[in-house]
């Protein structure tokens, strides 16, 4: 009986079919960055440092790509790479440059984050002042 080779998608027989996977994230910086408190190309230049390939610093090598458009930072990479180390590295960014207490990063799709800030409930400061004027007129 003959053997079955396995077939690739084209049908040749004997070869397997290569599939290259592209992993692309994203953080969106709009909002920080329109209002003037965020430095987008800072920000490139840190991850662009920091991010590690095969355990090295600055060992990008054509194997990830890091670019600036449009008020986003994306990361292209041909090695697996996980989403969660660029959450990780854009907190680490936030902390070092004193703005994590004002903005913070949240998933916005399947292969990306984004940069909003806090909500402050004003409503409960008002209502803290408008309690302590009352105070004083009963006084």
């Amino acid at each position: 009986m003959p053997q079955k080779g396995k077939r690739n998608p084209k049908g040749q027989k004997g070869q397997k079919a290569t599939k290259k996977e592209i992993w692309k994230y994203y953080v969106d910086c709009t909002t920080p960055v329109v209002d003037g408190i965020f430095d987008l190309n800072e920000f490139s230049d840190y991850v662009h440092k920091q991010f590690k390939v095969d355990g090295r610093k600055e060992n990008l090598e054509g194997k990830v790509t890091i670019a600036k458009e449009n008020n986003a930072l994306k990361v292209i990479s041909k090695q697996k790479c996980s989403k969660r180390y660029l959450k990780y590295l854009t907190k680490r960014y936030l902390k070092k440059n004193e703005l994590r207490d004002w903005i913070h990063i949240i998933r916005k799709d399947k292969a990306g984050y984004e940069l909003k800030y806090f909500k402050i409930n004003q409503d409960e400061a008002r209502g803290d002042n408008e309690d302590d004027e009352e105070e004083e007129e009963d006084n």
